[in-house]
């Protein structure tokens, strides 16, 4: 717009609009949800035509990241068109994430008075250098997921047979629960997967809050604000994000070991697949036809058994244990199942079983935590 004055003389297009050659990732494409969910579906659109703009310009490296974030979540959104209210709370996490990544990312960038970064208290520049680190944490996670692709490897197990039929009667300190399960499967590289069992990873869209601090979803990672200025310090060390990241290496493998079974709960509560899951949980009940059956009858059997002694709790027959019982455990403990695989990917794979570095981390960080006493347990 040219002024004179206050008074508006002439207007010119930008190329890009007026063009015929425009590139694809530049176009804002629309969502084909509900009329309802429009207003959250026009801002997503728009949202990733502007931040790939932006990254073609200053981040090249990142727009074919953006794209593929944006054919991966273009599929969920529409594999939940029965649920309009998961397709909201999607769309209304990606762009909340989306809208702060874009910001930190290029605040600073020219024009400086055209960009907007809310982080006031930092640089004119913004914290673009400190959104790269990020950047870099993620794609570390990437690639060793993308070469060993564990939650793949978890699901080959149900082509080896057990070697211990009766695993839960074995003591704690026996050397099978020291075995590398996982390792007597083939290397799941990108190359040796075929097109039917690949499974497309989504690219965490990373970004810095005050108030989400560490977090993860499905889609998006965060970091606390206080990283950017004491990350050399142990309570806001980044090495805390490993437990973010572990979260999402979690909820692929249970994705693995529990699907089937809320499946077929939903489909036919007393399906003869869960009543010989409920069968293998007894005493003399049925054997596991591969390690894959014997994984998920472990994880049950801890399910079970930690709803069956917890007082608040509706008693479970841990001699007869029926389908609904299993059902029950597994939607009442699932968070604590979570949080308790999180920590065991997380001491594992992360911290290398450093028990002194590892507790000493977690107390250091979570000191920091608001409301802490509340949430000792």
């Amino acid at each position: 717009w040219q002024l004179v004055g206050t008074r508006i003389v002439d207007v010119a297009y930008s190329p890009s609009l007026v063009s015929e050659k425009v590139e694809d990732h530049l176009r804002v494409r629309s969502l084909d949800v509900a009329s309802d969910l429009s207003g959250a579906a026009d801002e997503y659109a728009t949202l990733v035509a502007a931040t790939a703009a932006k990254c073609s310009k200053y981040a090249p490296q990142l727009v074919q990241e953006l794209l593929e974030f944006d054919s991966e979540l273009r599929k969920i959104v529409a594999a939940r068109a029965d649920d309009q209210v998961q397709q909201l709370a999607c769309l209304v996490n990606v762009n909340a994430a989306l809208s702060r990544f874009s910001s930190q990312t290029f605040a600073g960038t020219s024009p400086i008075l055209q960009t907007e970064c809310h982080f006031w208290s930092h640089s004119l520049l913004g914290v673009g250098i400190a959104t790269q680190a990020l950047l870099s944490i993620r794609r570390f996670y990437d690639r060793a997921t993308e070469f060993h692709r564990p939650a793949e490897k978890l699901r080959q197990l149900q082509q080896h047979p057990i070697k211990h039929p009766r695993l839960a009667a074995q003591s704690a300190s026996d050397p099978v629960w020291r075995g590398s399960y996982l390792s007597l499967c083939a290397p799941a590289t990108t190359v040796s997967l075929s097109k039917t069992t690949k499974q497309s990873e989504l690219r965490l869209v990373v970004y810095f809050s005050g108030r989400d601090g560490f977090k993860s979803t499905q889609f998006t990672l965060s970091s606390p604000l206080e990283v950017i200025t004491a990350c050399n310090t142990y309570a806001w060390t980044p090495l805390t994000l490993t437990h973010e990241i572990s979260h999402v290496l979690v909820e692929r493998f249970l994705s693995v070991l529990l699907t089937d079974i809320l499946k077929d709960y939903a489909v036919d509560p007393s399906s003869p697949h869960l009543q010989r899951l409920a069968s293998s949980l007894t005493k003399n009940g049925t054997t596991p036809g591969n390690l894959l059956e014997q994984a998920r009858q472990m994880l049950l059997v801890a399910l079970v058994g930690v709803q069956a002694v917890k007082p608040d709790n509706t008693p479970i027959d841990l001699k007869n244990p029926t389908p609904e019982a299993i059902i029950q455990a597994l939607r009442a403990q699932r968070n604590e199942l979570r949080e308790s695989l999180t920590h065991v990917i997380d001491f594992h794979y992360f911290y290398h079983k450093d028990v002194k570095h590892y507790i000493s981390s977690l107390w250091t960080s979570w000191s920091e935590i608001p409301n802490i006493a509340d949430k000792i347990e």
